[in-house]
């Protein structure tokens, strides 16, 4: 298995900036428009289909694996960010 005391992350790793808070209540606030407007049972058929969120893994030849959870709609460059 891996161990995880074996690798070392910063503190500020774990910092959450105002841009990000900002677009957490962006997107609550547009979920909670959504459930409040009035549906079709084809408006709720279709918006069932549409993806929550994009899941990426690596794995590393060392067994290592990196997974991060991004909201559809994210641009690859914010990866360098």
């Amino acid at each position: 298995g891996i161990d995880p005391s074996k690798f070392w992350v910063p503190d500020s790793f774990f910092d959450v900036q105002a841009q990000d808070l900002r677009e957490l209540a962006s997107a609550d606030k547009a979920r909670e428009q959504e459930r409040q407007t009035l549906q079709t049972q084809a408006m709720r058929d279709a918006r069932k289909k549409q993806y929550r969120k994009a899941l990426i893994r690596v794995r590393f030849p060392d067994g290592i694996v990196l997974q991060g959870v991004f909201l559809p709609r994210e641009r690859p460059s914010a990866l360098h960010a």
